[in-house]
């Protein structure tokens, strides 16, 4: 399953409309397919493993140099201040599971999940606050939101938030 990190951007003036097959280009273009555990070896234990375990809630917990976002599985999601374009995935132990990158604050963004071993795990394309798309590493569609319905590549309504 693909976790999908907030995202924040700017809204496109001039109505640029993605398909499935540009915003399929557009989300694979300088894609890398892996990247060296040595640029985030530090994270592959949570170092506030103990800490965050004290916020445990079903939700998300704002701190001073960190947000955690819980999920009903026991596993979380940490994006350091620091750097915003990166979220760390733990499971419930406190061990890294994968990673989300983020390569622009500016729509349309692209963000990219590895595992905890480096390996591209799925692609997004946000094109705007209420669209995406995710695709699976072989250029696959997974699904295409737009608002909280979730197609798939005939336009089939698969699922819905709420």
């Amino acid at each position: 399953m693909l976790q999908m990190p907030v995202a924040y951007g700017l809204t496109l003036e001039g109505g640029v409309v993605y398909t499935v097959e540009s915003a399929r280009k557009e989300a694979f273009d300088g894609v890398k397919y892996k990247i060296p555990v040595s640029s985030f070896k530090e994270h592959l234990r949570d170092r506030n493993f103990e800490e965050n375990k004290s916020y445990r809630t079903n939700g998300i917990v704002d701190l001073a140099d960190r947000r955690i976002e819980w999920f009903s599985d026991g596993s979380y999601g940490i994006t350091y201040k620091s750097n915003r374009l990166v979220c760390y995935f733990y499971d419930k132990s406190g061990s890294l599971q994968s990673l989300s990158k983020i390569f622009s604050l500016m729509y349309p963004i692209k963000s990219y999940k590895y595992s905890a071993k480096g390996k591209l795990e799925g692609v997004i394309l946000y094109v705007s606050q209420n669209e995406s798309f995710i695709y699976e590493i072989n250029g696959e569609l997974y699904g295409h939101w737009i608002g909280n319905q979730c197609y798939d590549e005939n336009g089939k309504k698969v699922l819905e938030s709420y």
